[in-house]
């Protein structure tokens, strides 16, 4: 059971900032190319047209230079997201392998149950005529030797499981514009379509809606999906929104307990601070830290 949820974990310290800004870089470049190519489809940017005469060997080195640090990074996103899928198998069949052997442990605690039972009924019936009628409960409390867990423990530790296996199906959207009698699911079905995802979802707004900022606000929508796999599907392909007028300023986020929301709020505030100390170097947030680095590294 130790791996299970572990691509869940590794999901949520996927760095979804940098594969914005690969995605950004990737779109900047290639707006550039068309400018300067003077061309106004990217099916137009051929091999003829790199070799105009106005295109000196400098330009092209330089483009070619971009190329290559934004297939780098591109590559490392890549090999992330490759190791998050194959530890979805991995758990998938740690699940299967885990629900068996929950099956073969209750048949075994059940029969273990059954002969404990019978025991105690054969005590009792012995006990009672030497000395007088003994109630069940005190009867199998004499007689019983195992450990007992208490129902409020054992239904502490089941919300506890359950809460985490939820969250893992739930996503959270911010920035969505909120209109008078919206069909909230409808519109997250339109957003999603841009991922190329049709999942089936349910979905709310999340808080009350404040009069004096009615006009104005935009509270977020929790939206359920039917498993954890869909859910990192759309996760891996939210940069894509940043390329969609309509959704630029969405984001799609997991579903964060409140010490994970904590967490991630501490490293947005250090990122923050980061970006004001060193304007000039490129910060962003990597397995739970925050990392600097020059804009000339690849």
């Amino acid at each position: 059971m130790a791996d299970v949820n572990r691509s869940l974990a590794r999901l949520q310290s996927f760095d979804l900032d940098e594969q914005d800004d690969v995605v950004g870089s990737k779109a900047k470049w290639i707006g550039d190319l068309m400018r300067k190519l003077k061309v106004e489809d990217e099916a137009d940017l051929t091999k003829d047209n790199f070799n105009s005469s106005t295109i000196t060997k400098v330009t092209l080195a330089c483009w070619l230079d971009d190329a290559r640090d934004i297939m780098c990074r591109q590559a490392e996103m890549m090999a992330q997201q490759g190791e998050i899928i194959e530890l979805l198998k991995t758990e998938s069949l740690a699940d299967k392998a885990a629900v068996i052997r929950l099956q073969a442990d209750l048949l075994h605690c059940k029969d273990n149950q059954l002969q404990s039972l019978q025991t105690a009924v054969e005590t009792t019936v012995q006990t009672t005529v030497k000395e007088g009628m003994m109630t069940y409960s005190a009867a199998v409390a004499k007689t019983s030797n195992g450990p007992v867990i208490s129902s409020d423990s054992l239904k502490q530790v089941v919300k506890s499981a359950i809460e985490d296996e939820d969250r893992g199906k739930n996503v959270m959207v911010f920035g969505l514009a909120e209109e008078e009698g919206e069909q909230i699911e409808e519109k997250i079905g339109e957003l999603f379509q841009e991922l190329g995802e049709k999942p089936r979802v349910t979905a709310s707004r999340l808080g009350r809606k404040s009069s004096e900022t009615a006009k104005t606000e935009c509270r977020p929508v929790k939206v359920t999906l039917a498993s954890s796999t869909s859910v990192s599907q759309i996760l891996t392909k939210t940069g894509r929104l940043k390329q969609v007028d309509q959704y630029k300023l969405v984001y799609v986020r997991p579903d964060l307990s409140r010490d994970e929301q904590a967490s991630r709020k501490r490293l947005v505030m250090e990122l923050k601070k980061a970006i004001g100390d060193q304007p000039t170097r490129h910060h962003y947030i990597r397995g739970g830290m925050v990392h600097s680095k020059d804009r000339t590294e690849s």
